[in-house]
């Protein structure tokens, strides 16, 4: 079969996602070129412009929209846009729609920007998208919004983490999706006993500004189902920036931990029903 320019770019594309998690199932749907339904809860069509420069154009026809769009609603919809060597334009289907006001889609007409800060801006049918495009949204986005349930929990995808004994002594380095920090730092602990670690935090292709709720949500909630699952009481403090400071990439906690005795487990029952009771005297 022979292999085409469009076939390389795409591959690409698919190559990425396969980079991110550990199990990405990738389904070609329609016998389609560039369509493909990734785990099971999304469908992604990918266009290719392969233009010099910093703008790219893309066209899509009326069949490549009905059959991108109408699909399961219980899926979600993305448009990977492959900007020539320069990046991946990752697109929603609220986004697309912005194009597509009120009326039967017979064709998709868009045209990409460059801007500094890693941010594309997009134009479709004479009409510009609301909101810029990180650069970075492709590929972890869209493999957070279609992971398996099980999934869920892990870290978040592309990131890096690192584990210090004391600031800056490193312990730990990995970049394992499903790393378990529970794991590595409970062995070996004795009962009664505290430990003090440092957790830092590297999200691949974002510096600190580009950090959001999210993002420092995904990791907390990962740090403390893995200790909630062993039985592990612990204390998770933001710290600042960590040691990757030419780049301002590292976020770090401070997290302490300890497995108590039984007389103090009994202690802090005592506690939390004095507390209950007087709940229930006010």
């Amino acid at each position: 079969m022979q292999i085409t320019e469009d076939d390389l770019y795409i591959g690409s594309v698919l190559e990425q996602l396969c980079q991110v998690s550990e199990r990405v199932l990738i389904t070609k749907k329609y016998n389609m070129t560039g369509f493909y339904e990734i785990n099971g809860h999304c469908n992604l069509l990918i266009g290719v412009s392969n233009e010099e420069g910093q703008t790219w154009q893309f066209h899509f026809s009326e069949r490549d929209l009905f059959i991108a769009l109408s699909h399961d609603e219980t899926k979600r919809f993305y448009l990977a846009l492959v900007c020539g060597n320069h990046a991946i334009c990752l697109l929603t289907e609220s986004d697309v729609n912005e194009f597509l006001p009120g009326m039967k889609p017979t064709f998709l007409s868009l045209r990409v920007s460059s801007e500094p800060c890693q941010r594309l801006r997009v134009q479709g049918n004479g009409v510009a998208l609301s909101r810029p495009v990180l650069v970075d949204d492709f590929p972890g986005q869209l493999i957070e919004n279609t992971l398996p349930t099980e999934e869920l929990f892990s870290w978040p995808a592309l990131s890096t983490i690192s584990v210090y004994q004391s600031r800056p002594d490193t312990q730990f380095i990995t970049d394992e999706n499903n790393f378990d920090l529970s794991d590595l730092l409970i062995k070996d602990l004795k009962q009664g006993e505290r430990r003090k670690r440092y957790i830092g935090v590297t999200l691949y292709g974002k510096t600190l500004e580009d950090w959001n709720y999210r993002d420092f949500k995904r990791i907390e909630d990962r740090i403390h189902y893995l200790f909630n699952f062993e039985n592990i009481a612990i204390q998770l403090n933001r710290v600042s920036n960590g040691y990757d400071n030419l780049l301002e990439r590292e976020f770090m906690w401070e997290l302490e931990y300890g497995l108590d005795t039984p007389a103090q487990t009994e202690n802090k029952s005592r506690v939390k029903v004095r507390k209950s009771q007087g709940k229930r005297a006010d």
